[in-house]
């Protein structure tokens, strides 16, 4: 990740917790990051921020989660809706100890996408991250 991108996080959003970043196929960058709800921010090929996103606000406890831990009812909405995604970073929200929901962070055709999910699997929204 450029230095930019970094001192951009440190500047404004010191108190996330960063968790992933990915190059985009423009050569900027989506960084996940976590702090009293998850967001998507990005930036260009230079590590000039361009938008921040919240993809879920905090309601509860927030645990990143595998590929292979989703629940069946995400992973066939992805297959069908997506064929060929790839998976970039997954989210469980929870409250009281109960899923509450479930953010999806994937790549299909070029775009990286966050796919929210409600506690059954079922799809709520997607949102083009960029």
């Amino acid at each position: 990740m450029p230095a930019a991108v970094l001192s951009y996080f440190n500047t404004n959003y010191a108190q996330d917790t960063l968790v992933k970043a990915y190059k985009t196929h423009d050569s900027g960058y989506v960084v996940f990051s976590v702090d009293n709800g998850v967001f998507a921010t990005t930036f260009n090929d230079r590590g000039t921020f361009i938008s921040r996103m919240q993809l879920h606000d905090d309601k509860g406890k927030v645990a990143i989660v595998d590929q292979a831990s989703l629940p069946d009812a995400i992973q066939s909405y992805l297959d069908a809706t997506y064929p060929n995604f790839v998976f970039k970073q997954a989210f469980s929200f929870f409250v009281n100890g109960v899923v509450s929901g479930s953010a999806v962070c994937i790549e299909a055709n070029g775009t990286k996408y966050a796919v929210l999910f409600d506690a059954s699997g079922n799809f709520v929204q997607a949102f083009v991250i960029r």
